[in-house]
């Protein structure tokens, strides 16, 4: 017959191998971040000032995100230029699937910004719990700007 002190390491040994179990599985369910990639602006030459910005969104659950821009003007430095949302239209916002080619239109001859300068960055912003910035180029209408 087993001891008491057998009987107990067998009952914590059997709790430890449970628990490890069970943190596996939970690691496994967890949600990843989702992913921007290809981000790129350009400024059309149509008189129109606004400004084409496009990238691909990838998510391994597939699940729609919510979706922000944020600019630089000087190189990316810092980002601290941030689009009116009344001045932006397309794939941006809450409810954006994943996919590739997605497209934002910044109308910013409505704002007080000019892309006269090859230095602006624009960061593409995707959350779905988690949060993931990329980066990208666009083209000034002179030069690509990384």
């Amino acid at each position: 017959m087993p001891s008491t002190i057998h009987i107990c390491k067998y009952l914590r040994m059997k709790h430890l191998i449970i628990s490890i179990g069970l943190l596996l599985l939970m690691s496994f369910s967890y949600a990843t971040a989702p992913v921007v990639s290809n981000a790129t602006m350009t400024q059309r030459t149509d008189g129109s000032l606004n400004v084409d910005i496009y990238y691909n969104l990838a998510d391994a659950e597939n699940d729609a995100c919510n979706i922000s821009i944020i600019l630089s003007g000087d190189g990316g430095s810092t980002y601290t230029i941030v689009p009116a949302l009344p001045n932006l239209s397309g794939a941006i916002g809450s409810g954006i699937t994943p996919g590739t080619g997605k497209h934002i239109i910044w109308n910013i001859g409505n704002e007080s910004y000019s892309f006269n300068s090859n230095q602006y960055r624009v960061k593409v912003i995707a959350e779905d719990g988690f949060v993931l910035v990329a980066g990208g180029t666009f083209y000034n209408g002179k030069s690509n700007v990384i």
